[in-house]
């Protein structure tokens, strides 16, 4: 007689060759259902990873339903919320049902999820994700397997994400983990590797263990007048190329800081900036540059064909940071000014190394 865990391991392997063929989109039905803090939102949004799913709803009372389109077997939803006009939050919650329930309410201005009904994926990929956080040997070589494990046990499946992207987060520059993570995911479907949530860690991964040259005219650009731009890197020996975005607060105070430093006179010399902001308003873009007095080379990037050359770059947040050797080469990866900053003040007094 076949013991439990070895029904359990064929059932497993069983849903993920069915999950593999039924893999694809359908109308998710979702209802939203508020607490007592939450009666102050009256209108959302919601989308799933899918492109073009957002769900605009007027919510007045105290629950609504609606469908979005979501791929299956699962997915994450992302729930933007309003009160008067006024931004709450976004909330989000990963589904694996054909219907849900959420609780909201509202806590010192933003929404929080109370409890999720009906998805039992949320509540595991939450505990997973809080238990590794709360980890002291998470950047250890322990923690690192242990992801590694969850990611190759669920490679057929959109969750395996999260435990991907903690990996590109917590060792985004080191080449055998993102060796060994390729390995890991290198036999997931088309649909997978082709979905818009998996698609730029994938070419994270990638762009790391092949070090392949970055190239700024490869980009679809334009320059503050709006004409198209065409030109190599600066002939320096490093360069930082950095893409940002005017919707990302984390932008802004990287700016400001960098702002603060050239006021003080201590931003790190000998290494030129180039910002690359992402597809928004020409207009306020070039307010922006005025008021944040931005003194280097500023483009935008351009939409072709609802494409984004960038993606290949595999740009996770605003703002990430690449630090280019002369021939294009990444020799660091940095979501966050305080990192570049440490690596910066090494090149600066060594200018030379690495070339």
């Amino acid at each position: 007689m076949p013991t439990i865990n070895q029904y359990r391991t064929a059932f497993f392997f069983l849903f993920l060759s069915i999950a593999a063929v039924l893999s694809g989109q359908k109308n998710y039905r979702l209802t939203l259902i508020k607490g007592e803090t939450g009666i102050l939102i009256d209108s959302v949004t919601v989308n799933s990873t899918l492109p073009n799913s957002a769900r605009a709803l007027a919510f007045p009372g105290d629950s609504a339903t609606l469908t979005v389109p979501v791929y299956v077997p699962s997915d994450k939803l992302l729930i933007n919320t309003y009160a008067e006009g006024n931004y709450l939050g976004t909330v989000e919650c990963w589904v694996d049902e054909g219907k849900a329930r959420v609780f909201l309410s509202v806590d010192s201005g933003r929404t929080m999820i109370d409890s999720i009904r009906g998805s039992t994926l949320d509540d595991w990929v939450l505990a997973v994700t809080r238990e590794f956080n709360a980890r002291e040997d998470i950047t250890s070589g322990d923690g690192f397997y242990d992801l590694l494990t969850l990611a190759s046990n669920y490679a057929y499946e959109l969750v395996s994400a999260p435990f991907v992207r903690m990996c590109l987060e917590v060792w985004p520059n080191d080449y055998r983990k993102m060796m060994s993570l390729r390995n890991a995911l290198y036999d997931q479907p088309g649909w997978l590797r082709r979905h818009p949530y998996y698609k730029p860690l994938l070419a994270r991964i990638n762009l790391v263990t092949y070090n392949k040259s970055v190239k700024l005219n490869s980009f679809n650009l334009i320059d503050r007048g709006g004409n198209p731009v065409n030109q190599p890197l600066p002939n320096t020996p490093y360069t930082v190329l950095y893409f940002w975005s005017l919707n990302s607060p984390s932008s802004d105070v990287d700016h400001q800081r960098m702002a603060a430093e050239r006021e003080a006179e201590v931003f790190p010399k000998g290494v030129p900036f180039i910002g690359v902001c992402a597809p928004a308003d020409q207009t306020v873009w070039n307010n922006y540059l005025r008021e944040r007095d931005i003194p280097w080379i500023s483009f935008m990037e351009v939409a072709e064909d609802n494409k984004l050359n960038s993606d290949k770059l595999g740009i996770l947040v605003y703002p990430t940071y690449f630090l280019l050797n002369r021939r294009g080469r990444v020799m660091g990866i940095f979501n966050n000014y305080d990192a570049l900053r440490k690596t910066l003040e090494a090149v600066a007094d060594a200018p030379k190394r690495g070339q």
